[in-house]
């Protein structure tokens, strides 16, 4: 089957369009996954620094990341956490550096969340929306 010469043309345009997209597309995901991170990093709240240390981007496929904190208490610190009672699961007795003595329970209390994550997003949408745009200008110019 022989194209027509428009259908040629177009065809040929979308094949360059392809070409730049990729790398064009993979190149503004890695930006705003770096720039969310930093974001994560400056809202995460920090007893001992272990939790802003954990948030990082992982990728997730070409043109795609994920940024996450890799705590396990991440999520009950973003969330938030419901009071429970703590009881030993091994031994007869909870006890940790610190405590006077071993305890049978603890009452742990609820704690509110902090969504360091979605503010994170928030503030870093307009940046993000830039690096979009201008992600675009090029693939625009490059098929120009």
């Amino acid at each position: 089957m022989k194209l027509s010469s428009n259908a040629a043309e177009i065809a040929a345009r979308i094949q360059r369009w392809a070409h730049a997209v990729g790398p064009e597309t993979a190149r503004a995901t890695l930006e705003a996954a770096t720039v969310l991170t930093a974001a994560a990093k400056r809202e995460a709240p920090s007893r001992t620094g272990r939790l802003r240390r954990g948030i990082a981007y992982q990728a997730g496929g070409p043109a795609r990341y994920v940024v996450a904190p890799n705590v396990p208490y991440a999520v009950p610190v973003h969330e938030g956490a419901r009071a429970r009672t703590i009881v030993p699961r091994a031994k007869k007795a909870l006890y940790w550096k610190g405590a006077l003595h071993p305890v049978r329970l603890v009452e742990h209390p609820a704690t509110k969340g902090n969504p360091f994550m979605t503010r994170a997003l928030d503030k870093s949408q307009p940046t993000i929306r830039q690096i979009v745009e201008r992600c675009g200008a090029r693939i625009v110019t490059r098929q120009g």
